[in-house]
């Protein structure tokens, strides 16, 4: 299975001519998810992210605010990969 990371940039660059853009939203844990205290403590924002938020960040993806921003994988994940060492 080809990583869906390596996709953006390949679809971003091939359609952009177009003025299509190709991103990709990697949320960490949201609020459905049962995580035991431990492992919400491992997580920098020490929480799990709203539905809301991964929407917010989806919305302004599609807005003209981010209109030159292609070929790019975004983390939403409170930090989390931050955190990994």
């Amino acid at each position: 299975m080809i990583r869906l990371t390596l996709k953006a940039p390949f679809y971003g660059d091939r359609y952009a001519r177009f003025n299509i853009r190709m991103n990709n939203l990697m949320p960490g844990f949201c609020e459905n998810v049962n995580l035991l205290e431990f492992a919400r403590r491992s997580i920098p924002a020490q929480r799990t992210a709203t539905f809301k938020e991964i929407g917010q960040t989806c919305v302004f993806l599609a807005s003209h605010g981010a209109r030159y921003i292609n070929g790019q994988s975004i983390l939403s994940d409170g930090g989390m990969n931050r955190a990994v060492r």
